[in-house]
């Protein structure tokens, strides 16, 4: 999994709450016909966003390292900040220390993904 793969989970994130509120709006409305297009197109992108974080979850379970397996949670499934997940992960672990720990992992994991 790569960072660019596991980075949008982040924005999916983001765009799962958008389109909830969009739907929950669409909802409130009264124009049946036209909002019901518009509800279903909302819905499959929140679909594709469900999946993806499927995808995503079902590889970090795969991290056999705990506190990387904590980390790449923390930061791409939570949306914490860099010092958030150190706080999170605790054993007295920087912000820069948890980045650097995450960083390495997806490099070496993308490295054996090569071969």
């Amino acid at each position: 999994m790569t960072l660019k793969e596991l980075s949008q989970l982040y924005y999916c994130r983001n765009e799962m709450k958008y389109l909830e509120e969009q739907i929950a709006t669409l909802d409130a409305m009264g124009d049946v016909q036209e909002l019901t297009k518009l509800r279903d197109i909302l819905s499959a992108r929140m679909l594709l966003c469900v999946k993806l974080r499927t995808e995503l979850e079902a590889y970090i379970s795969t991290i056999d390292d705990s506190l990387t397996r904590q980390i790449i949670h923390h930061r791409f499934v939570c949306g914490c900040s860099w010092r958030q997940v150190a706080q999170r992960v605790g054993g007295g672990n920087g912000a820069e220390g948890v980045k650097k720990i995450c960083y390495r992992f997806l490099r070496q994991s993308e490295g054996n993904r090569e071969k």
